[in-house]
């Protein structure tokens, strides 16, 4: 990354004062290779949201190219952050032709399923049914029965399903290699099978839960969500030396965004692990400790 691309993402962070963040959006918006300011990894999420503004106000010819990056931009929202930019690429994906998106949308599905990404598959199952469901005319039919057979499984988990049928499910379920799509899926279950995936997750041991630490953490965004209390329950015990890189890592990317009702909650947990609570770096601890969450 160049000196001068550097200058203008620095420039975007949202803890700027506005006018220096217009100054950034006004540069941003001369340049011509823009691909940069696709989810920067430097300085972080923090520039996201005013990156998003810069990217949507382009032509649809302009971001052709980059559909994918947009569309992959979309499995943001499943982090619950309001900040990252992700629904500004939502509403201008809404507004682009259906066969525009055909083939970047295919490539991304697949893409999604191949590497078992299920917060972009997700993201773009929702896209596709609520957002511009024209698309999915234009959507190779094979792969979304595909999708479809997946999310059949999650269905029987709602809270509605007959007795013999959530335990058939769950006996299936659980024998899963791969149970990422149990956290928080939304496109056709909802809500309501949330409770029961909480059910899978927490009996499975620290060691089968470590690569899905940042998913529990998210799960505790709002403790109103079905199955945030057990997750949450879950948390407390588990174990520090795992946890406590991912609890930082997050903590720092939510204070950077001023995510404060999911600060509220990962304080809350930092008070109830004591091991966590104990090794946490200091400069962290504090920071938490100075955020006024009554306001």
């Amino acid at each position: 990354m160049g000196t001068s691309q550097k200058k203008i993402l620095e420039s975007l962070d949202i803890n700027n004062d506005i006018a220096i963040q217009e100054l950034g959006i006004k540069e941003a918006s001369q340049v011509k290779d823009f691909a940069f300011l696709f989810r920067p990894a430097n300085p972080g999420k923090c520039v996201w949201q005013n990156c998003a503004k810069v990217i949507c106000n382009k032509s649809d010819e302009e971001l052709e190219p980059y559909l994918t990056d947009m569309l992959e931009w979309l499995e943001e929202e499943k982090y619950c952050f309001r900040n990252d930019g992700s629904m500004i690429i939502r509403q201008k994906l809404e507004k682009m032709p259906p066969q525009l998106l055909k083939e970047p949308l295919e490539k991304t599905l697949k893409k999604a399923l191949t590497e078992k990404n299920f917060k972009l598959l997700d993201s773009c199952c929702e896209f596709l049914s609520f957002d511009n469901p024209k698309v999915k005319e234009y959507i190779d039919s094979k792969l979304l029965q595909e999708i479809e057979d997946l999310y059949d499984a999650l269905a029987d988990l709602s809270w509605d399903s007959p007795e013999e049928k959530l335990q058939q499910s769950i006996t299936k379920i659980i024998k899963w290699e791969d149970f990422s799509p149990l956290f928080l899926p939304l496109y056709r279950t909802g809500k309501e099978v949330w409770g029961n995936s909480a059910l899978i997750i927490v009996n499975k041991t620290d060691e089968e839960l470590e690569p899905y630490l940042t998913d529990m953490l998210i799960w505790i965004t709002d403790l109103n969500w079905p199955g945030a209390e057990l997750i949450w329950q879950r948390l407390i015990k588990f174990d520090y030396k795992k946890l406590l890189p991912v609890f930082e890592k997050i903590v720092h990317e939510a204070i950077a965004i001023k995510e404060y009702g999911w600060l509220y909650w990962m304080n809350e947990l930092l008070e109830n692990n004591v091991g966590l609570k104990k090794h946490v770096k200091k400069e962290l601890y504090d920071s938490l400790k100075n955020i006024d969450f009554d306001n």
